[in-house]
């Protein structure tokens, strides 16, 4: 039996409309799921990421100190140990941004604050680290060019005084440069006046589990000001057996609460 409602208004304050939901267009899926970004992004960007972030923070502290037990004595060893250790700052901010994910185990909402909270200054930070590491190495590989062109010139020039004065100076200005992004990125809770949010109630998936697959969910919109319309073309199908009070009671309701 198939039974069609193709215009639902009402100026109550709820307004019921039984959509199909093959007819829900879901363009934002047509190319990659939802379900495989959430995989994808788990996968990659929290846990693997933070496998190679704990890995990095190992290995720079290791080259710290094998650097350090080698001495100062050459320039190499010193901007080594400059780069490494930026580079552990870096590594160690991909950390504790992605400590959301084991975060996450314990409790969904921890984890989504953790990782909310941490966005600003956290990655911000990271991102910092990165270019001092980059600034340095570009100066690293200019002293290489000039060592190789002038050898006994620069190496005369370049002590180790100067190539910790030279580190030390670029690690200065590019962190004074950088430094105030800190200050632009923050978080204020604000209310949506114009988003919704849907929430479906348990009569698809109860009817899904008895095979009643021609049954489909209701919405509710709620406006401002108690109006309520209706959008679209509706249409209901019913399977032989079934009875209209499954439709119309009061487990038929999914809302949409504005946020």
């Amino acid at each position: 039996m198939n039974s069609s409602c193709h215009s639902v208004t009402s100026i109550c304050y709820d307004v019921i409309a039984i959509t199909v939901s093959s007819a829900v267009s879901k363009f934002d899926q047509v190319l990659v799921s939802d379900e495989v970004l959430l995989t994808f992004t788990s996968v990659v960007d929290t846990w693997s990421s933070l496998v190679i972030a704990f890995l990095g923070i190992v290995c720079n502290v290791l080259t710290i100190i094998v650097f350090a037990g080698l001495g100062f004595k050459d320039t190499v060893n010193i901007t080594m140990t400059v780069i490494a250790f930026w580079d552990l700052v870096r590594v160690l901010c991909g950390a504790i941004h992605r400590c959301y994910g084991p975060l996450s185990l314990l409790s969904p909402s921890l984890g989504k604050s953790w990782q909310n909270i941490t966005i600003p200054n956290i990655n911000s930070l990271q991102n910092i680290a990165s270019n001092v590491a980059y600034v340095i190495g570009g100066y690293v590989a200019l002293e290489r060019c000039l060592c190789i062109s002038f050898p006994f010139r620069v190496k005369s020039l370049m002590t180790p005084k100067v190539t910790w004065l030279a580190c030390s100076a670029l690690s200065i200005i590019v962190l004074a440069s950088l430094f105030p992004s800190l200050f632009l990125l923050e978080i204020q809770w604000m209310k949506s006046t114009g988003q919704y949010e849907l929430k479906e109630d348990a009569l698809n998936a109860n009817n899904a589990q008895a095979g009643n697959t021609k049954y489909v969910h209701t919405d509710q919109t709620r406006r401002p000001g108690g109006q309520n319309a209706s959008v679209g073309h509706h249409e209901l199908h019913t399977s032989p057996g079934t009875k209209s009070d499954h439709i119309h009671g009061p487990t038929a309701r999914a809302r949409v609460h504005r946020t």
